[in-house]
């Protein structure tokens, strides 16, 4: 019988804190050399060599209503695909193969390239509408799928979805409950049948096989929520594929406030800014030496996802049957490697005025530390003394407008450099995954960086440039020019030396 040995929840999260964005020196544990997760991906990557992704045509696209009301409603339709494409999201990566939507009719044209987090939907409160979902996955995952005794789903199909709105008040039937999946070839969850029949065909009797459909009501104030696939045993490979995008909702109150002062929304062109965060492995170089058994995509951009589990991380107990086998599931996945909107360190030039950030913490179990700081100069922007805290000058403090519960009864100031307390598991900003904020940055350069949680951490994406870095930390530079640059990066400690990666 094996034993290994537990950590209790409090040492969980302050070591889950600790890891910061990328892959730090967090916890001993955390390194151990039957560890292989930190270690074969790619090191070195360049940073601030392609642009913040922005939304809309040529950026992350946005889905816009059929030219046809909705079956049985009569509402607006929307259509999209759930597919599998590729594309680079870094200059030094090679192709990356992900999972996501696209939207039949992207705003801006047709003729639009699938790019990940796709199918961005801007809706109004009090204007329900309908939505027809289109699998056309691969039988086979693009991810190692734990298929044991513990996920009979993932036994008969690795193909699965259904879509949840995350924040979403729909009816149950539009809920994406995890067992309401289907499959390309027309099979069907224990939850889509009825005692009316199929719950997709309800809404629309004209469904193929490979599509179901959706009803969300909209009956919420002004907020950021977000849609995610949701597929019993299949949820969080699915999403770490690519399947999930935003979903912003407006209402009559948001526009009015445009009067007293609130920036213009991003589909007008204003100084609104959706930033989704995330954090990924890709495979590097080393794949044979560091994962041999990697039962995935194997070129060099791929994604990567722990496959093995890691006793020198999670406790397994008391098993007769000791070590589970490899594939097994995974509770956490931490990336070494931050994405804002989908890219890789990007940047993008902003004006010396104030900015309105729609944040969203898309990572799978990372927290992230929101803080802001001055850019010194130095080829990351941020140096970091021996207990892993920026050096820099704190940049202004920022303000929380809202939540994804809507907007708070007043704007709440937030210091912008406490780094994370693991003794009272506080910091600047603290966001768990799903989680999401907007926030006002005040009128000053920023520069964009990714920056870890904790106190011992790597750090990753940053908003500079005048730079900001959302991630973890926002750096302000000071320059006199009247534009400037947002950045994303990731930094890492390890043996005591500063790495970028």
């Amino acid at each position: 019988m094996a034993t290994y040995p537990t950590i209790t929840r409090r040492q969980l999260l302050a070591y889950t804190l600790g890891i910061g964005i990328g892959a730090a020196k967090a916890a001993p544990w955390y390194f151990d050399v039957r560890n292989v997760f930190p270690f074969h991906t790619r090191k070195g990557l360049k940073k601030f060599h392609q642009p913040l992704r922005g939304i809309g045509p040529g950026g992350i696209p946005v889905a816009t209503p059929d030219a046809f009301v909705a079956p049985t409603t009569g509402v607006t339709h929307y259509s999209l695909f759930i597919r599998q494409f590729t594309v680079q999201l870094h200059p030094d990566l090679g192709a990356t193969t992900l999972w996501g939507y696209h939207s039949v009719v992207p705003l801006g044209g047709r003729a639009q390239v699938q790019r990940h987090l796709g199918g961005i939907f801007v809706v109004q409160r009090g204007k329900p509408i309908q939505v027809t979902f289109t699998n056309e996955l691969p039988p086979k995952h693009i991810l190692p799928v734990d298929r044991s005794a513990n996920f009979p789903g993932a036994q008969k199909q690795q193909n699965a979805t259904t879509t949840h709105i995350h924040g979403g008040f729909v009816p149950w039937t539009s809920d994406g409950c995890p067992c309401t999946w289907l499959t390309p070839d027309g099979q069907y969850g224990p939850s889509v049948q009825s005692q009316n029949g199929n719950i997709y065909k309800l809404l629309n009797p004209h469904l193929e096989p490979d599509q179901a459909e959706y009803y969300y009501p909209n009956d919420q104030s002004a907020r950021l929520v977000w849609y995610h696939d949701h597929a019993y045993c299949l949820t969080r490979l699915n999403a770490s594929a690519g399947i999930a995008s935003a979903y912003i909702i407006r209402d009559h109150f948001e526009s009015e406030l445009r009067n007293d002062g609130l920036l213009d929304f991003v589909e007008h062109g204003g100084r609104e800014i959706p930033l989704i965060i995330q954090d990924k492995i890709f495979v590097g170089t080393d794949l044979e030496r560091k994962d041999p058994s990697w039962p995935g995509p194997r070129e060099v951009g791929s994604l990567w996802y722990p496959h093995v589990y890691e006793t020198n991380r999670w406790s397994l107990g008391p098993h007769p049957l000791g070590l589970p086998p490899d594939r097994s599931v995974v509770p956490e996945m931490f990336g070494d490697t931050m994405l804002a909107n989908g890219t890789v360190y990007p940047e993008t030039t902003v004006e010396d005025r104030r900015y309105r950030l729609r944040v969203l913490n898309g990572c799978q179990a990372r927290f992230l530390n929101l803080q802001l700081y001055i850019d010194n100069g130095s080829a990351d922007s941020i140096t970091l003394n021996n207990n892993s805290e920026p050096t820099n000058a704190a940049g202004p403090d920022f303000f929380v407008l809202g939540t994804e519960g809507g907007f708070l009864p007043k704007p709440v100031r937030v210091p912008s450099n406490h780094p994370f307390d693991p003794a009272s598991l506080k910091g600047s900003l603290i966001t768990a995954p799903a989680e999401r904020w907007d926030l006002l940055f005040p009128e000053r350069r920023p520069r964009f960086r990714p920056f870890p949680f904790p106190k011992k951490g790597s750090y990753a994406c940053c908003l500079t440039g005048n730079k900001l870095i959302p991630f973890f930390i926002l750096i302000f530079q000071g320059c006199s020019s009247s534009r400037s640059r947002w950045r994303p990066i990731v930094l890492s400690r390890s043996g005591g030396q500063l790495i970028s990666g």
